[in-house]
C-alpha cells in the first residue's frame, strides 16, 4: 500500500543558457533519477520512475523558486523568492526533468544568482520540495505519484545530481 510523504530532492547542473537582459537561466535541472534523501531511516534510496518525471514535469510550471528551503513549516515570506519556474519538461538525452528560471530582477540576490549559474554552475544546485506518494521495496523508496509541488529552491548540496545542469 502506498505510503505519503513530503520529499525534499535537490540537483545541481551547468545552465545551458543565461540570458540576463531578460532575466531566464534555461535548461535547470529540476529532478534525476536518484536520491541519496529517504523518509524511512531504513531505506538506502529513493527511485524517481522515468514515467512519473515525464508526466509530472510541466508541473513546476508557476511554482517559485526561493533562496534554500524554509526553515520551518508554512507559507514562505513574499521576498524570499527569487523567480518562478516556466517550460517544465522531461529532457530523454538526459534522463532528468528541466525547466527555466525567470529571476525576478529587482530581487537584491539576482546578480549573486545569475554571475553564479554563468560561473560557479557545480556549487549549487536545484532542490524540489513536494508532496506525494510512495511503497518501499527492500531498502529503496519508489516515488508513485508527485500530488503537490510547493517550489523549487536554489540550495548548495542537491540530491538527484552533481550540479545546476550536470545529472549525478
Amino acid at each position: 500500500m502506498p505510503k505519503f510523504a513530503t520529499f525534499s530532492e535537490s540537483i545541481c547542473d551547468k545552465p545551458s543558457k543565461v540570458d540576463r537582459e531578460a532575466g531566464i537561466i534555461r535548461g535547470v535541472s529540476i529532478l534525476g533519477p536518484e536520491s541519496s534523501n529517504t523518509v524511512s531511516p531504513r531505506s538506502t534510496k529513493r527511485l524517481y520512475p522515468k514515467k512519473l518525471r515525464e508526466a509530472k514535469a510541466s508541473s513546476v510550471n508557476g511554482r517559485p523558486a526561493y533562496l534554500n528551503h524554509g526553515k520551518t513549516k508554512g507559507p514562505r515570506d513574499f521576498q524570499e523568492a527569487v523567480g518562478v519556474w516556466e517550460n517544465g519538461r522531461f529532457d530523454s538525452q538526459t534522463d532528468r526533468t528541466v525547466a527555466d528560471l525567470r529571476c525576478k530582477q529587482s530581487h537584491p540576490c539576482y546578480a549573486l544568482l545569475m554571475e553564479s549559474a554563468e560561473n560557479f554552475a557545480g556549487t549549487f544546485g536545484m532542490s524540489i520540495a513536494a508532496q506525494g506518494s510512495y511503497r518501499v521495496d527492500g531498502t529503496i523508496e519508489i516515488v508513485e505519484d508527485i500530488s503537490k509541488i510547493q517550489s523549487v529552491d536554489v540550495v548548495t548540496d542537491p540530491a538527484t545530481v552533481t550540479s545546476l545542469f550536470e545529472g549525478r
